[in-house]
């Protein structure tokens, strides 16, 4: 009895490992929260022009950021989906990168949604998205 609980033992701290040595770790990505940046859901006129920034690193040391896509949707339609800007990022932006983007909203009411990922070396992919109700 003493050496199955031992095994048992044994097993379960090196599934405990293995466990940790094998977490996945998403890319970090969050708006740029200054002044003159969009950064949350907001309302906004027909045809205005807002500014996003965004910031995009590693979480890791070994971790390497391949693409930022930016794509909208209008009304919640899934059929407008576009992706209007793919960009493969070089090497000296593998670990950092920050984006300025301009959107100019449509001059039409209605809701513009925004989704903004940044995927990894591995596929990884994390995403922040946001909402703008033109009026």
């Amino acid at each position: 009895m003493k050496n199955v609980f031992s095994v048992f033992l044994v097993s379960m701290i090196m599934m405990a490992f293995w466990a940790c040595q094998n977490k996945i770790t998403l890319p970090d990505l969050t708006f740029k929260t200054d002044t003159g940046y969009v950064f949350e859901d907001m309302t906004v006129g027909q045809g205005d022009t807002i500014k996003v920034g965004i910031i995009a690193s590693a979480a890791k040391k070994n971790q390497i950021l391949k693409t930022l896509k930016v794509s909208k949707m209008y009304d919640n339609d899934t059929q407008s989906l576009n992706t209007f800007l793919n960009e493969t990022l070089t090497s000296a932006q593998a670990s950092e990168y920050t984006k300025d983007i301009e959107i100019i909203a449509r001059s039409q009411a209605g809701t513009e949604s925004y989704t903004f990922s940044v995927l990894d070396e591995e596929g990884l992919e994390n995403s922040v998205s946001l909402t703008l109700t033109v009026q």
